[in-house]
């Protein structure tokens, strides 16, 4: 098998074996060598797998919208585009890791680690056990360490398709999870003593290295079911190193996973403020997943691809929450306003109201030029005031004569061909660098139509209208941070629900801590899951005729 060396932004280098032909960025990003940064799988579009070969292959035609000719006269190429040979010596820049954690404290009690193990982001808290009430030890959250295998549930599982890269995959979780655990002990003084692992099917399969030939192709079918105690081995400091139990909650159906069974434990057991019926609990990832609850033992189910478009990723500028990042914005007399994340990580809208109109205008200018990226709920926003401004229509395409004047101000920053954007057509111009491109429309256009077809499905299996919904829960991480209203304005809601709207939050992280510290909640997942009633949106022959119906904003 091919070798190929790598070497990080330290100069420490490392060889790899990979099959020959295969992407380099998934050789690259799979190795266990360095952390993968949130890719786009393979199409080109994020520029994060940016990274100089030797010797250097032709140039791909996407490589020119990244590299000048002199960056790629010294070896530079985007590795999705070029492929494993024998021999390669691959140099990576430095690309900060996307993560945060709070510092474990010291404690006498039990420690459990709960994850939510998405497609693109990996969530973890350590809670303890022992405890009466919920108490939470230490959090953090990261990229996925399978990310380059793909940033969505298809490219991922295709990977995986070979059990070798499969076993790859596993490990490099597995891994982190044993140096999680080994971390918290060594913070905390205390070692962890279980875990439970809540994620979608594909990345359930995955992490258990089973057979995902059901998962890969119509018809699919699932071969477990979860609702059980499994142990796994990890590797941390070189050592192999058995994990604690892990509990995998209940998967309901293909695409429909052990996340939501952990966020709907989260809300069956909350004996507070129990859900009113029928409710809709929606989690926004790259497979969007949602349960119509119409009583605590009927539930229909469904499942559809939505990308990593609202996480950021695969967009010209897009990037999950980071600082730099805008998160929202808002349109006023002097233009748009972003709210940016700061260094540590809160939102900051500038300038003030109370400041005089020449120090709004700098102001305004100010902190369009501090935009370095956008996030999913920053590109949700955007296009929700875009919309209402007239500045976008609601086929998705840039209106340049808009009726009304705050349209028409906006409108003047649409450019053609942008040096910033040069194969991405019309545009909008943010500041010098950052840049909303038609395809990114298109992108969250393709997200809507997703969303707002399989809230369809589910009421129509049920034969309710959407009056009839009395609440719905938004999970995820994104469905912590974005407005109801602009999901409304859009139309991922049907109209009038943005009212009896909840952001839910990580409701699968949530569930996952439950089900370490009150065991009664796997009782009660388990009961819904056997219970819960799957719609196949996929198998139904009509499914692209309607998904078209519905790529429009409205």
């Amino acid at each position: 098998m091919p070798v190929i060396t790598i070497t990080d932004h330290l100069g420490n280098s490392t060889e790899a074996e990979a099959p020959a032909g295969a992407p380099l960025s998934r050789a690259v990003y799979t190795s266990g060598a360095v952390p993968a940064p949130p890719l786009c799988s393979g199409i080109g579009r994020c520029g994060l797998c940016r990274m100089r070969i030797s010797p250097a292959p032709v140039p791909h035609a996407d490589d020119l919208a990244f590299f000048s000719p002199a960056r790629l006269q010294q070896g530079w190429r985007l590795g999705c585009r070029h492929s494993v040979s024998d021999g390669l010596r691959i140099t990576l820049p430095h690309i900060p890791p996307v993560q945060s954690a709070t510092r474990p404290a010291k404690t006498t009690g039990q420690l459990g680690l709960a994850v939510d193990l998405g497609t693109t982001s990996l969530h973890w808290a350590a809670v303890d056990t022992a405890a009466d009430t919920l108490s939470i030890v230490a959090q953090g959250q990261e990229t996925n360490p399978q990310m380059g295998a793909g940033s969505e549930v298809m490219s991922r599982l295709a990977a995986a398709a070979d059990p070798a890269v499969r076993g790859r995959l596993a490990a490099l979780v597995k891994s982190r999870l044993a140096a999680l655990t080994d971390f918290l002990h060594r913070e905390t003084g205390q070692p962890v003593t279980s875990l439970c692992v809540a994620g979608n099917a594909a990345m359930t399969y995955i992490l258990l290295d089973l057979p995902v030939e059901g998962l890969s192709r119509a018809p699919y079918r699932l071969d477990y079911r979860g609702d059980e105690t499994v142990r796994l081995c990890g590797t941390a400091h070189n050592t192999d190193t058995p994990l604690p139990p892990v509990y995998i909650p209940p998967v309901p159906a293909p695409f429909v996973g052990a996340d939501i069974s952990a966020g709907m434990a989260t809300l069956l057991c909350d004996e507070s403020a129990p859900p009113p019926y029928p409710f809709v609990l929606a989690d926004l990832g790259t497979n969007g997943e949602f349960v119509l609850a119409l009583s605590p033992a009927h539930s229909i189910v469904t499942s559809v691809a939505m990308g990593p478009a609202l996480e950021g990723i695969g967009m010209t500028h897009g990037s999950m929450a980071c600082p730099g990042a805008a998160t929202a914005f808002s349109a006023t007399p002097l233009g748009l306003v972003p709210a940016v994340l700061d260094a540590q990580g809160i939102p900051v809208v500038s300038p003030p109201a109370s400041l005089r109109p020449a120090d709004i205008k700098a102001g305004a200018m100010a902190a369009a030029q501090s935009i370095r990226s956008i996030s999913g709920t920053g590109y949700l926003s955007l296009i929700t005031v875009l919309l209402q401004t007239g500045v976008i229509t609601p086929d998705g395409q840039f209106n340049t004569q808009p009726s009304s004047v705050a349209g028409r101000r906006l409108a003047r920053a649409v450019v053609h061909d942008s040096p910033q954007a040069p194969t991405q057509g019309a545009c909008l111009r943010l500041n010098a660098s950052v840049t909303l491109s038609a395809r990114d429309i298109e992108e969250i256009l393709k997200v809507k139509a997703a969303f707002s077809l399989a809230f369809e499905r589910l009421l129509c299996e049920a034969s309710l209208s959407p009056a009839d919904v009395r609440r719905v829960f938004l999970a995820g991480a994104l469905g912590q941070h974005v407005s109801p209203a602009d999901l409304e304005t859009l139309g991922f809601l049907p109209r009038g629900l943005a009212q009896c709207t909840t952001a839910a939050g990580n409701t699968a992280l949530r569930g996952a801590m439950h089900m370490l510290t009150r065991h009664h909640c796997r009782t009660r997942a388990a009961q819904w899951s056997a219970g819960a009633i799957v719609a196949d949106l996929t198998s139904d022959p009509a499914f692209t005729t309607n998904f078209m119906r519905h790529m429009r904003f409205s």
